[in-house]
């Protein structure tokens, strides 16, 4: 078949992928005839990317994907130029990490009311969400998917994000920075951060994705402990029913999480994402839905946690474990091996500099993978093979 008689549905589908690669691919796709140019063109403006903190966009036409930089007013003025380029625009992906360019928010917040149909809204920035911007948003595309990261230091959340109130279902994924370390000055600046997000999650019932993060966490090489000092965050019926939760912080205890799931909170869980492992013991409720588990930092004598997650679950298809040992967890493997689809397990990032502690594997283990994994596609082992030479190994 002739390419240019292809279905137009089988052309988008190639045409995206390309895409994928960099709009310099597509460009010339549009100048070969006008039945490509009308399926291309809309492709082309689909996904705006902007960089805030440079008041630039990036224009991805670079083979190796080096961004050459772009005024922001330039674009707006260009997909300004008529009703017909604005009604293209489907998705904004806002991105910087050097604050804010003088007059950029009042660019973008004035270009919003001007597009003809906005799905989506992404902010991957430092700092607090701006809430004019929100407000905006809030205003003028409260059906749009918000994806926001963002930090509760500098911000009245009753006050910036009260449009919240108007638009619960606009915010699908929150990422947010919460000041948990260190622990010996854990105090009011920690509790009122939580009773923030606590006020967030009661105000957007359509949360899809919450992650809590504390980068410190990762640097200090500190899990959970009970000792260690818990605060006043509570889940609570009110809360949204999350499809994908990461917790790399203190925000949630074990307990935390049991009543929040006795009150049926993980029943559209899909995907967890945890610093200790221990935390495993607290998801009830999500046999049905949870699919995919992803451990970033494990301990040998805390694997009967994911043993007891995996004889819970219908169907795991996908495990991925940050070990000190980088063990082979064969015993939850026997249990939800059959479904597993990705198998990834890697070392921790301190254990990287210490191979002396890493397990040696025979290969009569490795091979045993196959066997208690038959339906495995995708696999990634970083092991310390042979043993007196640190190496990779990837299957």
């Amino acid at each position: 078949m002739e390419i240019i008689r292809m279905p137009v549905e089988l052309l988008n589908e190639i045409f995206m992928k390309l895409r994928a690669d960099g709009l310099l691919n597509l460009l010339p796709v549009a100048l070969v005839s006008r039945h490509f140019y009308r399926i291309v063109t809309p492709l082309t403006y689909q996904t705006i990317y902007i960089d805030i903190s440079g008041c630039t966009y990036p224009h991805p036409h670079v083979e190796d994907h080096t961004p050459t930089k772009r005024p922001l007013s330039t674009l707006i003025s260009r997909l300004s130029a008529g009703p017909a380029v604005l009604a293209l625009v489907r998705n904004i992906h806002v991105f910087g990490r050097d604050g804010v360019h003088p007059g950029a928010l009042e660019l973008l917040i004035g270009w919003l009311p001007k597009l003809r149909q906005l799905s989506s809204f992404s902010w991957n920035c430092d700092g607090s969400f701006p809430p004019s911007l929100l407000t905006s948003l809030g205003q003028h595309w409260p059906k749009a998917h918000l994806d926001m990261r963002t930090s509760f230091s500098k911000c009245d959340i009753k006050k910036d994000w009260k449009v919240l109130r108007l638009a619960p279902n606009m915010l699908r994924s929150l990422h947010v920075c919460m000041p948990n370390y260190p622990y010996d000055r854990v105090g009011k600046e920690a509790r009122v951060a939580k009773s923030k997000l606590l006020w967030a999650l009661r105000s957007c019932p359509g949360l899809h994705s919450l992650t809590t993060y504390d980068p410190n966490v990762y640097r200090n090489n500190r899990g959970l402990g009970a000792s260690e000092p818990w605060h006043d965050l509570k889940p609570e019926f009110l809360l949204p029913q999350l499809a994908e939760l990461t917790i790399a912080d203190r925000t949630f205890e074990v307990d935390d999480l049991l009543k929040w799931g006795a009150k049926g909170g993980w029943t559209k869980l899909i995907k967890i994402t945890l610093w200790d492992d221990r935390l495993l013991y607290g998801f009830q409720g999500c046999e049905q839905s949870l699919r995919s588990i992803s451990l970033l930092h494990t301990k040998a004598e805390n694997e009967n946690a994911l043993v007891s997650i995996c004889s819970r679950t219908i169907r795991l298809t996908e495990l991925k474990i940050k070990t000190e040992e980088s063990r082979l967890p064969f015993s939850a493997l026997m249990i939800c091996g059959p479904s597993l689809e990705t198998l990834a397990i890697h070392p921790h990032r301190d254990a990287l500099d210490n191979w002396i502690n890493m397990q040696d594997v025979p290969l009569c283990l490795l091979q045993a993978i196959q066997r208690l994994c038959p339906g495995l596609t995708n696999l990634a082992l970083n092991l310390r093979w042979p043993p007196d030479n640190p190496a990779s190994l990837q299957t």
